[in-house]
């Protein structure tokens, strides 16, 4: 059975509307027969969650609903939704105003709930997205006239948003129904909770609290001689979405200014009447959706922009409820098969090879095709990627056979020995300047060139783009030194590569460990071919370069490019590695640019456009098909206190009999010095992790074709601003609640009260969370405490009291007698208690915070 993964307004969402059509969506697609749950991803900022959880609703009883509706075991955050990807068959992306909650959704997180982090090869569908207005601001556009170009299937709310999004797409696309509209009646009463009262009244749900409304739903009562049950964010009664529906299914008249509030009222065929959020007309107005709901359904009179308008008259007119279903139901009827086609339609698939998160854009595959079927072509970032021609394929599957993603072992080195790691520094200090490191790539190039040798390593074309080179004499290595934090071209080198080898010439080609793997795909495991690749940390896309050099180049050309000026020295204190963006123009002026502040060399903006593969790259620690590997002695520094190694130390990984050979003879040019390789594992995370996607990733990538180096620079820093605040925010926030129970506890304690005094408390009691509010809780338990459970490893014992994990011991412990755990983090409560419930089931959880909230 697929399994289906939806993506909306879902977690930690306290809004009647989204919750519920959350929850239809998910049912309507399993009713359907396929799996499916709701992925819980944190889309909102920190204020609208502090926001939500200080509204007039019940926070504890829209948690218990959102539990009822199947969701991810995991909480992603724009940092790791990417994890998702490898959960679910197809993605559904919607319903409500995913496209349109801008004050309260940090704007980089559009493209990823518009499913930006799902891999080509995944079903990708938009179900009732909304914009929430009709007219798009210019980023907006941008940014959906890019997300939508991966999704395979669109479908919008409202009428007006076709329009506004046709435009930015070539698909189809369609409008739907809100997906509270999908399900039947004696679907919603199943969960609906009845009021408990015996009074007749109206409905009164008041999101921006007008005072008009007030007055008209207060006229209106008296003339009806029922009362009034009045709901919002602002004020009025704290329930949950269950309660919202029972409200709306026994009320009398329903008089609202909300859009699903108007939806629940069509549902129960209840007599409304619906007022605008906001008083403009046209299409910047918020009612949009509102209108064009009514106007779908023919009850646009059931709509006033001011309460002060409409006359009681009005109001009392009874709906004909039977035009209203047979619409309804012809729009139902083509929603749903707008889900059962697109859920049930595979996605086409050509003869692919490696997927786009694992093709490394070596060629290989174009080059083993006897039929020339495959060409490499560059995406919008000027990353290479095969091209099938599927009219000429006769699926011999040689492409396959020569991927070095899809058939790794065939490329391993066959005289593979135990690494060996060695720093390396060269005796002349010229060589050190000139060298991104310790000199090691001159002298192995030196070595195979004295020979009568080729070597072949990226270098600078005359337009400054980075190139893979072959040189045969001493006096062109500097061209192939120093790195170049760009993918580089490799046009025909492995066809030029074989064709020396073929002739008996000696080879050294140093390259990246994909393109390397790539190399010996082709050409084999030569005995005269020498490989050295490097500890990479991912490559730089060629087009992202380009806007720099273009930005540079102004007003004068640039006459050369040098990205690891050392200068400045190479360690810094920490024993990371520090260089600067030397640039020297045709007029002879030279300028340097710090790490930090130069736009291509700071790591937060490139971070986020290196290759596809290299946030997964399977070329690292020992992973490795070249004969030696060289990279940046990380740490050598502080190692060394006493070594003078400002000018850089590289460190050399022998991996192959055949690379020791070539070490050995270069050996005498340095000082080198045998080091355990345990050094380069604990200093250099690239060694052994993939660089990490930015929480921008997505956002820059879907701004890229029309943004300035300069504009793409501003974004990253911004978003990186952004986040900082954000974490302060949270932090301010959390600190507040805490001082909050502290003091509440202390009140506990003034009067001399018991935990063990509380109704819901039984048998024995854990704490979870060893902090300060755990720790003054201990004081008011006079009996049966057994100690803490906490998620950090380390701790083992708090005051003299056991501190337990979620392990064998404990479950087995609580399995045997009655437990209570009281949990002290707040704004986790749910996520820890559903956590406890799986390994507990038996245990009664309680939140510290709610127990002291109700003294």
């Amino acid at each position: 059975m697929k399994r289906v993964g939806i993506i909306t307004l879902f977690y930690k969402t306290y809004n009647f509307g989204a919750q519920l059509q959350a929850y239809a969506l998910q049912k309507t697609i399993e009713s359907l027969q396929y799996e499916c749950e709701q992925i819980r991803f944190k889309w909102s900022n920190v204020q609208t969650r502090i926001d939500y959880e200080n509204s007039s609703v019940s926070c504890e009883k829209f948690e218990q609903f959102s539990n009822m509706i199947p969701h991810s075991e995991k909480i992603y955050s724009p940092k790791d939704i990417y994890e998702a990807a490898n959960q679910y068959d197809v993605f559904v992306c919607g319903s409500d105003q995913i496209w349109g909650v801008k004050r309260s959704m940090p704007y980089y997180v559009f493209p990823q709930i518009t499913l930006s982090f799902v891999p080509e090869n995944k079903k990708k569908i938009a179900y009732a997205a909304s914009f929430g207005e009709t007219v798009l601001d210019q980023q907006t556009a941008c940014m959906i006239s890019e997300s939508v170009k991966m999704l395979d299937a669109i479908s919008v709310r409202e009428l007006t948003s076709v329009d506004a999004i046709k435009p930015l797409t070539s698909k189809e696309v369609v409008c739907v129904l809100d997906p509270t509209l999908l399900l039947s009646v004696a679907k919603w009463d199943e969960i609906a909770v009845t009021p408990n009262t015996d009074i007749r009244y109206i409905f009164v749900y008041n999101i921006k609290n007008q005072k008009n409304i007030d007055i008209l739903a207060q006229n209106m009562a008296d003339k009806l001689q029922v009362d009034i049950k009045k709901i919002g964010y602002a004020e009025g009664e704290r329930i949950g979405p269950r309660e919202f529906v029972g409200y709306i299914k026994n009320a009398d008249y329903v008089i609202t200014d909300s859009f699903h509030g108007t939806i629940f009222s069509i549902i129960y065929h209840k007599q409304f009447m619906t007022f605008g959020i906001d008083k403009l007309e046209g299409n910047y107005s918020k009612n949009a959706r509102i209108i064009d709901l009514l106007t779908q359904v023919g009850l646009e009179e059931r709509f006033a922009i001011n309460p002060n308008s409409i006359s009681i008259d009005i109001m009392e007119k009874t709906i004909d409820y039977d035009k209203v279903e047979k619409i309804l139901a012809w729009k139902r009827n083509k929603s749903i098969q707008f889900l059962l086609d697109n859920l049930s339609k595979e996605k086409e698939k050509n003869r692919i090879l490696a997927e786009k998160t694992k093709c490394t854009g070596c060629g290989a595959c174009m080059k083993a095709c006897p039929l020339n079927c495959i060409s490499m072509r560059e995406d919008e970032f000027g990353f290479a990627y095969p091209s099938v021609n599927q009219e000429k394929c006769v699926n011999c599957k040689n492409c396959e056979a020569n991927c070095p993603v899809m058939t790794p072992s065939l490329f391993l080195a066959t005289e593979q020995m135990i690494p060996e790691v060695y720093s390396f520094i060269a005796n002349e200090k010229q060589i050190l300047k000139k060298s991104s490191s310790g000199g090691a790539f001159f002298h192995f190039a030196k070595s195979i060139i004295e020979e009568s040798g080729i070597v072949y390593g990226a270098r600078y074309s005359d337009t400054l783009k980075v190139v893979h080179g072959r040189i045969c004499n001493a006096s062109e290595i500097e061209d192939l030194m120093r790195s170049k934090y760009v993918q580089s071209d490799l046009m025909n080198t492995f066809e030029d590569v074989k064709r020396d080898l073929l002739e008996g010439k000696q080879v050294l080609f140093c390259g990246t460990p994909c393109q390397t793997a790539g190399l010996k795909s082709y050409v084999g495991n030569a005995d005269n071919l020498y490989t050295i690749d490097l500890i990479c940390g991912g490559v730089t896309s060629p087009r992202l370069w380009e806007k720099y050099v273009d930005y540079r180049q102004m007003p004068e050309s640039i006459s050369s490019i040098n990205m690891r000026n050392k200068e400045m020295g190479t360690f810094l204190n920490d024993g990371h590695i520090d260089f600067q963006m030397e640039i020297t123009w045709g007029n002879g002026e030279k300028r340097i640019f710090t790490k930090e502040d130069d736009l291509f060399l700071n790591t937060g903006l490139r971070q986020s456009f290196y290759r596809e593969s290299c946030y997964n790259c399977t070329y690292k620690e020992n992973n490795h098909v070249s004969d030696i590997t060289i990279g940046d002695y990380i740490g050598f520094n502080l190692m060394y206190p006493e070594r003078d190694c400002q000018q850089g130390v590289t460190c050399v990984i022998v991996r192959t009999h055949k690379g020791k050979n070539l070490f050995e003879k270069c050996r005498t040019d340095a000082l080198c010095q045998r080091q355990d390789i345990r050094t380069v594992i604990e200093n250099n995370a690239m060694y052994v992790n993939s660089i990490r996607k930015t929480e921008a990733y997505d956002y820059l990538r879907s701004i890229f074709s029309d943004s300035s180096i300069e504009k793409l620079y501003y974004e990253s820093r911004r978003i990186e601003e952004f986040s900082k605040h954000e974490d302060t925010l949270y932090n301010f926030y959390l600190e507040v609640i805490r001082n909050r129970i502290i003091d509440k506890v202390h009140i506990f304690q003034k009067y001399g009260l018991s935990v063990n005094d509380i109704p819901d408390v039984k048998g024995e009691i854990l704490i979870y969370g060893a902090g300060k509010i755990g720790r003054l809780l201990v004081d008011s338990i006079e009996k049966n405490f057994v100690g803490f459970i906490d998620s950090k490893l380390s701790l083992s014992e708090i005051d003299g009291y056991r501190v337990y994990h979620l392990d064998d011991e404990l479950i087995s412990m609580a399995c045997e007698k009655d437990i209570t755990i009281f949990i002290t983090p707040f704004w986790d409560f749910e996520e820890i208690g559903e956590k406890l419930g799986k390994v507990l089931p038996n245990a009664k959880i309680l939140s510290v915070e709610r127990i002291v909230d109700g003294l």
